[in-house]
């Protein structure tokens, strides 16, 4: 079993934290717009960040990508829908036609994911980019990299303009493969030069936070980049690469200089199951508490962390297998 890098679990942990910070309704819109900046393009290029070097039959991909990508994505819609099925009968309101046609989008057959939990279809997305970037050659990677953010500008533009997309997260690939093969460049990079990101010294490390913190906080206070690769939504592509920069430099420094934290590299290593319960756990809440109290941000922060903790203890027990771990 490959040995575990600290400082990686710690990226996801603070990743996946901030995805669930943003999915609370009471936060306020200026964070929430910060978060959305950077957030989903910085899981991509941390995934491509941890691909292998080392070529990999695509039929092998194919086959672990289904099991750990397809399979979760399944099970956390098939239990999201039984969820919201079981909610209102419970509570007595009718389950009507339209309901059931939602339940259908969970096969992503016309480009809208499934309303019920659409912070899923990241996991769809990221399968066809393992699948697409492993039949790449080495030697045209940097090509495609670039070659992927051109094509992603264009094809959105036409499918917004026509109001179309294309099934299965098809449409959002060139974009998560610009944002993959970056982190793939850039782990080669640092072995290339021999840089070890553990390495580097506080001062440096701190310097680089707060030169990012700024520059993230100042480029959505003035310029308001839009970032949605689920709506394919983005402001312009130079706002919004620089501000994906930003937020990727600044998590990473965060977790260079925390180097190790036994809670936060937990979410880390869970990340997956936090990502397909959390949001499901924040609606449920407040749909439950509203009509006695108004959830504030941290009360509905702290239900839903404590919530989600469960719903990994519970997962990793007794339904390992859903999520594609041994």
């Amino acid at each position: 079993m490959a040995k575990r890098i600290h400082y990686i679990d710690i990226v996801s942990g603070i990743g996946i934290l901030l995805v669930l910070v943003g999915h609370i309704p009471s936060l306020p819109v200026f964070i929430r717009d910060t978060i959305y900046s950077f957030h989903m393009p910085t899981f991509f290029f941390l995934s491509g960040f941890l691909k292998s070097s080392k070529k990999i039959s695509t039929r092998r991909v194919f086959k672990k990508k289904l099991k750990t990508l397809i399979r979760p994505y399944f099970f956390f819609g098939i239990v999201s829908i039984f969820l919201v099925f079981f909610l209102k009968v419970v509570s007595s309101n009718p389950i009507e036609l339209r309901h059931f046609k939602d339940a259908l989008r969970i096969f992503y057959l016309k480009g809208n994911p499934l309303p019920y939990n659409k912070v899923i279809w990241f996991l769809v997305v990221l399968f066809w980019t393992n699948l697409v970037f492993n039949i790449i050659p080495s030697r045209l990677i940097k090509l495609t990299t670039i070659s992927s953010l051109v094509i992603a500008l264009f094809l959105s533009d036409f499918l917004i303009f026509n109001n179309f997309r294309l099934p299965f997260g098809l449409d959002i690939l060139p974009f998560a493969l610009f944002f993959y093969s970056s982190g793939f460049l850039f782990k080669n990079t640092l072995i290339t030069y021999d840089i070890d990101l553990k390495k580097i010294n506080g001062f440096t490390l701190k310097t680089f936070l707060l030169i990012s913190f700024c520059g993230l906080i100042l480029m959505n206070l003035y310029l308001s980049p839009e970032v949605n690769l689920m709506s394919l939504l983005y402001s312009d592509p130079i706002t919004s690469s620089i501000t994906f920069l930003l937020g990727t430099c600044l998590i990473f420094c965060i977790a260079l200089l925390i180097s190790e934290n036994k809670y936060i590299e937990y979410i880390g290593e869970n990340s997956l199951i936090v990502l397909g319960f959390h949001l499901k756990i924040i609606r449920t809440f407040e749909g439950l508490t509203s009509n006695i109290i108004k959830p504030s941000f941290f009360l509905t922060l702290t239900a839903t962390i404590i919530l989600t903790y469960l719903s990994i203890i519970i997962t990793n027990k007794y339904l390992k297998y859903f999520i594609g771990k041994k």
